[in-house]
């Protein structure tokens, strides 16, 4: 029987139950995260930032006695079931041969579709309400970058008229120098910012990349990531006392299925992260020559294949709270 299993404890952030065609969504609290993960059947879809379920009566059951009670948003109803194969309606009595049950059949029906046409155009304007805000939100980081902009250019413009030397613009030079420090610190915030914008613009990604030099410290940028993403893993698979490794934990999601993927998905997320933890190891035990040009490659690499994977597994994000 599945019950609430903190039902004095205050919540650490809201919770919303909804739906979409094929799945239930829960989406929780990092803090909160145990009660999406007491349910059989969950996937982390980093994408949206929810536990996904297959809809089922039980999953159905078990969401509501779990979180019904004090969901900020509790918006699912319970999936049809289909009559078992082999299974027929009972014959009707000769009393009943004179009623037209068929009438019934057609306003029950007819009272289901409506619900069901109810049900399908509130979720339609829900998602159309999220498209909005999201549009909002957009609107107002280009608006605020149109802001900075123009200051830059009229701080800019104030400064070329004190001075008749033309305003520099940074830019890669036609041949890098990598033993040039200011050349390669050019080059990592371009790659950075290249990274930054293959993950969606995510701010976490953002910010975690503002505390890394992935060309400047390399050793440093691939271990602190990756010691992360283990982190992360520990909490999709509910690895509780830390004894698996980064190899283990991406089987165990792959086995168990933990991970919400959608079908035409171009990222591949167990191929990508079995690869970042190659690249670890080989910053972890260099065996013969691991000259700086190979520390390089393989921290770039590192990069762009992290930008890939980050909003796929990520759960303590802020982008979406």
């Amino acid at each position: 029987m599945t019950g609430t299993i903190f039902p004095n404890a205050d919540k650490a952030g809201p919770i919303r139950v909804t739906e979409d065609q094929k799945n239930f969504l829960v989406e929780i609290h990092p803090n909160d995260r145990d009660r999406a993960k007491m349910i059989p059947g969950r996937q982390w879809d980093g994408a949206r930032t929810a536990w996904v379920y297959t809809k089922t009566p039980t999953t159905y059951d078990a969401l509501v006695a779990e979180f019904k009670r004090d969901a900020d948003v509790f918006e699912i109803r319970r999936p049809k079931t289909k009559r078992p194969s082999g299974i027929t309606s009972a014959p009707a009595e000769e009393d009943d041969e004179e009623f037209d049950w068929s009438a019934l059949e057609d306003l029950g029906e007819g009272q289901s579709k409506l619900q069901d046409d109810l049900a399908d155009i509130r979720n339609a304007l829900g998602t159309f309400s999220e498209s909005f805000s999201n549009q909002e939100r957009v609107l107002e980081r280009i608006h605020a970058s149109q802001k900075e902009i123009g200051e830059h250019i009229r701080e800019s413009s104030e400064q070329s008229d004190l001075s008749d030397e033309p305003n520099s613009v940074e830019m890669l030079p036609d041949e890098l120098d990598a033993s040039d420090h200011a050349h390669l610190e050019l080059l990592e915030q371009t790659l950075k910012q290249m990274a930054y914008v293959s993950s969606g613009q995510l701010q976490t990604f953002g910010e975690w990349l503002e505390k890394h030099q992935p060309l400047s410290r390399p050793l440093r940028f691939v271990s602190d990531t990756h010691e992360l993403l283990k982190e992360q893993l520990e909490k999709i698979v509910g690895d509780t006392d830390h004894s698996d490794s980064f190899y283990n934990l991406i089987h165990r999601a792959k086995d168990e299925n933990l991970i919400f993927l959608d079908r035409g998905d171009t990222v591949k997320v167990f191929p990508i992260l079995m690869t970042l933890n190659a690249i670890r190891n080989r910053f972890a035990h260099p065996r013969g020559d691991f000259h700086q040009w190979e520390q390089w490659n393989r921290a770039i690499t590192y990069l762009m294949n992290l930008a890939l994977v980050w909003p796929r597994i990520m759960i303590d994000q802020a982008d979406n709270e």
